[in-house]
C-alpha cells in the first residue's frame, strides 16, 4: 500500500536527521526531570476488514484504512535507562467493504456495472476511548539523542453503536429495487477491549529540555470489535449472504512532544 511505504519511509528518514540542539551545550552540571506531561499523535493504517462468505460473484473486497489518536501522556523516568508511561486518550478509525457487480447479472440488465470503483466506506466513523501503559527503554545515539524501543498494553472502548445501511437502483417500472442491505456493529457488544503494541524510534533534546520522540508503532488486538453482515439481492441470482469484521490491529508512526526541562544538580542538592 502505497500509504504504508510512505509512512515507513518517513520513519527511517526522521530517524536519521541530527539532534534538535546544539552539540556545544553544556549539560554536564543539569539533568531532565522525571516526571514529566506530555501528548502524542499517532497516525495509523488499520488492518483491512475480514470478509466471510463467498467472495467471486460480486468481487467482494476490502483494503487498509486510516485513522489517527490523540493521547494525553505521563512520564516517570524510574531510572536513566527505563520509562513508564501512561497515557489516555481517543482515536477515530475507518473501515471499507467493497464490491463489483456485472451490469448483466441484473434484471432487466445495467448500463453499466454496479459498485466500480465504489466504497462502502464511512471515513473515519468508528470512534473509541482509550488508556494504556508502556515501558520505554532508552539507547544513548548522539548527544541529546537516544533510541527508544517499547512495549505496552492498552484498553479501548467503542462510542459507536450499530446502523443498518440500504442500497438500491431504480428499475424498470420506477420503483426502487434494493439489491445489497448491511448491518454494521461499532460498539465490541459494549465491551472494552485489549490491544497489545511494540514501538522503536528516536527521540531528541532540546535547548530547554523538551523532548520530541518519533516512534513506529505495531499495535495487535485479537479481537473483532467491528463486525457487520450484508447481503446482495440481485435479478435472478440466488441470495448472497454473508459477514465481515475488523480487529483493532494497526501499523502507526506516532509524534510525541515532552514537557521536561532540566534541573541543575547542585541546585537540586541544597533542597
Amino acid at each position: 500500500m502505497k500509504f504504508t511505504n510512505n509512512l515507513l519511509s518517513f520513519f527511517f528518514i526522521i530517524c536519521s536527521v541530527p539532534a534538535l540542539s546544539q552539540a556545544g551545550d553544556n549539560i554536564n552540571n543539569r539533568e531532565l526531570s522525571k516526571k514529566n506531561l506530555g501528548f502524542s499523535v499517532i497516525h495509523l493504517v488499520t488492518q483491512k476488514s475480514r470478509i466471510y462468505g463467498d467472495k467471486s460473484l460480486y468481487n467482494l473486497g476490502s483494503k487498509p484504512q486510516i485513522g489517527i489518536e490523540f493521547l494525553i501522556n505521563y512520564y516517570y523516568d524510574f531510572t536513566k535507562k527505563y520509562t513508564v508511561v501512561f497515557d489516555i486518550g481517543a482515536g477515530v478509525l475507518s473501515h471499507s467493504f467493497s464490491y463489483l457487480i456485472s451490469k448483466d447479472l441484473f434484471d432487466p440488465a445495467q448500463e453499466h456495472n454496479v459498485g466500480e470503483n465504489n466504497f462502502i466506506s464511512r471515513q473515519l466513523d468508528i470512534t473509541f476511548l482509550k488508556g494504556g501503559v508502556e515501558l520505554q527503554r532508552k539507547f544513548e545515539a548522539a548527544l541529546k539523542s537516544k533510541w527508544v524501543v517499547a512495549a505496552g498494553i492498552d484498553i479501548l472502548y467503542s462510542t459507536g453503536g450499530s446502523i443498518g445501511s440500504e442500497y438500491s437502483l431504480k428499475s424498470s417500472n420506477g420503483t426502487q429495487q434494493v439489491y445489497l442491505a448491511t448491518a454494521d456493529d461499532y460498539s465490541n457488544n459494549n465491551k472494552p477491549w485489549l490491544n497489545y503494541h511494540l514501538s522503536a524510534g528516536r527521540e531528541w533534546i532540546a535547548n530547554q529540555g523538551r523532548i520530541f520522540q518519533v516512534l513506529l508503532k505495531a499495535s495487535y488486538s485479537s479481537s473483532n470489535f467491528f463486525s457487520g453482515t450484508y447481503k446482495f439481492t440481485v435479478g435472478n441470482q440466488p441470495d448472497v449472504n454473508g459477514r465481515y469484521a475488523m480487529s483493532g490491529s494497526y501499523i502507526g508512526l506516532s509524534f510525541s512532544y515532552i514537557f521536561s526541562r532540566y534541573k541543575n544538580i547542585k541546585e537540586k542538592s541544597n533542597h
